[in-house]
């Protein structure tokens, strides 16, 4: 089902990582199942007689049947696998940058850096923000839009087993370059808004909301 939804059904899906986990078991016993295939399919390939003919060309026929089916059966299940990464991948990119922006607010809110954001999170013994301290924070942000295992997806995403420092940054702080000069203004509407000043080519900005 996952392969078929999109949009809001797939934004409000709640249990990716579960999914996924479950995808890759079945993926890893399908791949290994299609291997001893192949490895009976060349043991038995090496038991025909040289000369082939009436039954035992039909038994050679056969066994490459069963190889080229092995084979198939190891693409399919790839390609199924990497479209619900895909999808799931979706997911993780939407919580980043809801996240992020949640907590950029906040602590623009509180009028702190980064890194002492980082260290209200983060456990001092390890200088890492563990999964939970992660979640519990986001949770607080998000309310009832929060999805425990699309958060704890996205911790593993930007950092499994905890998330240092720098990750945290690259996290949260976003820059963007300008490629053709324009105008930055006051407001979106152009017939009301007011030149501020002009925003140079190759300057950088930080995103801060």
């Amino acid at each position: 089902p996952i392969l078929s939804i999109s949009g809001d059904e797939l934004d409000a899906f709640a249990t990716p990582l579960s999914l996924l986990e479950s995808a890759e078991k079945i993926a890893e016993e399908v791949v290994k199942f299609a291997e001893e295939t192949k490895a009976a399919v060349t043991t038995q390939s090496g038991e025909l007689p040289k000369v082939l003919k009436g039954a035992m060309m039909d038994a050679k026929r056969e066994l490459a049947k069963m190889s080229s089916k092995a084979d198939l059966a190891k693409r399919k299940c790839s390609t199924k696998l990497d479209g619900v990464r895909n999808k799931l991948g979706a997911i993780v990119e939407a919580r980043l940058a809801q996240v992020s922006s949640e907590m950029r607010t906040q602590m623009q809110g509180k009028g702190t850096s980064v890194d002492k954001y980082f260290l209200e999170l983060a456990a001092p013994s390890t200088d890492k923000i563990s999964e939970e301290a992660f979640c519990r924070r986001v949770q607080a942000l998000l309310g009832e839009a929060y999805r425990a295992e699309q958060i704890s997806m996205m911790c593993k995403h930007i950092e499994d087993g905890g998330i240092c420092r720098r990750r945290f940054q690259g996290f949260l702080q976003q820059y963007f370059a300008v490629v053709k000069g324009i105008a930055i203004t006051n407001d979106f509407a152009i017939s009301t808004a007011t030149t501020l000043r002009k925003a140079e080519l190759d300057e950088i900005f930080e995103l801060v909301a």
